[in-house]
Order: structure tokens, then sequence, then C-alpha cells
């Protein structure tokens, strides 16, 4: 019989491994977004269909700035293998904003083109 802090461990270990499933999901399903659209910039509230993947996307945003800032009174999941594997998508960290989404998912380009520019002649992250 397993005591109560094995117990907790285990519990700990399988709620991890659980979140962990759950984020490879949301890559995969973020891989296959840029396979159709060419991008990672998924719209918060305009397709149903992708709702969960565009909220996804945000807190993977918000949880790197907040690695960025060491802001240690939040809690993240956010670690160098899950930048890493979304750096391979081509992930652009400081898309969006909330004064952002709107206007590039309206299709006014010459935002999104000019803050393209921007991003890549800065760094993406620091190691």
């Amino acid at each position: 019989s397993l005591s109560p802090q094995q117990r907790q461990n285990k519990k700990h270990m399988m709620q991890y491994q659980q979140q962990q499933e759950a984020w490879s999901e949301l890559w995969e399903e973020l891989q296959m977004y840029k396979l159709q659209h060419g991008d990672c910039f998924v719209p918060l509230d305009q397709d149903p269909d992708n709702l969960t993947l565009g909220k996804w996307v945000k807190e993977q945003r918000e949880q790197y700035q907040r690695i960025q800032q060491n802001d240690h009174t939040s809690k993240t999941t956010m670690n160098i293998e899950r930048i890493d594997a979304l750096d391979t998508l081509g992930f652009h960290w400081n898309h969006h904003s909330s004064d952002d989404d709107t206007t590039i998912m309206n299709g006014d380009d010459s935002k999104e083109d000019g803050q393209k520019e921007e991003e890549e002649s800065t760094p993406e992250h620091k190691n």
C-alpha cells in the first residue's frame, strides 16, 4: 500500500503527464494549422474550430513573456524544450497583443508585414 506522500507524488506525476500530452497535442494542431494557413497566427475569436488552439497560442506567448520579464510571481509551464519546439514552427513570440489580433485577422497585411520585418531583425528569444 502507498503512503500518503507516495499517493500525492503519483497524482502529481499523472497530472504532469496529462499536461505534457495535452501540450503535445496542441503543438501538433498548430503544426497542422501552419501547413494549412502558412503561419502560426491563430485567430482568437473568428474561427470556432480553432478557438482552443487560438487561446493556447496566446497562452504560450504570455508564458514566454513572463519568462523574458523574469516574472517569478506567475506559474509557467514554458521551458526551453517547448520554446525550441515552437521555434521549429517559425512561431512569432511577440506577435499578438490585443490590438494586433483584429487588425491582422481582418486582412490588413500591412501591419503584419511590418511586424515580420521588425521581428526578423531582432532576436526571437534569449538562451
